[in-house]
């Protein structure tokens, strides 16, 4: 076989795969997503609803923000510039022209 023949063959073969492959995809029954679990709280009592929303904002705020919870590692420092030439062409903006400087 010539390289030619090959290579057609190969992309009858990668076109059969990719019509399976979206054959399948279409035949899959799609699930309902679940619902958030107080949602059915809140269907009943939207006061009610937004307190354990509100529970849960605070739980991870503790969570989060608690003073133990940070490390203690300090981030490392970027060294310093020293010299104002040190390569590095710094380009600036343009001067914006007014009426009454031309």
């Amino acid at each position: 076989m010539d390289m030619k023949m090959l290579a057609r063959v190969g992309a009858v073969a990668f076109v059969l795969l990719a019509i399976l492959a979206t054959a399948i995809e279409f035949g899959r029954e799609e699930d309902a997503p679940p619902s958030p679990p107080h949602a059915p709280i809140a269907a009943a009592d939207p006061l009610r609803g937004e307190l354990v929303r509100c529970r849960a904002w605070a739980e991870n705020r503790r969570r989060f923000m608690a003073p133990g919870a940070r490390s203690m590692e300090r981030l490392p420092q970027a060294a310093p510039t020293t010299s104002a030439d040190d390569g590095v062409r710094k380009e600036t903006a343009p001067a914006a022209v007014t009426p009454e400087s031309e």
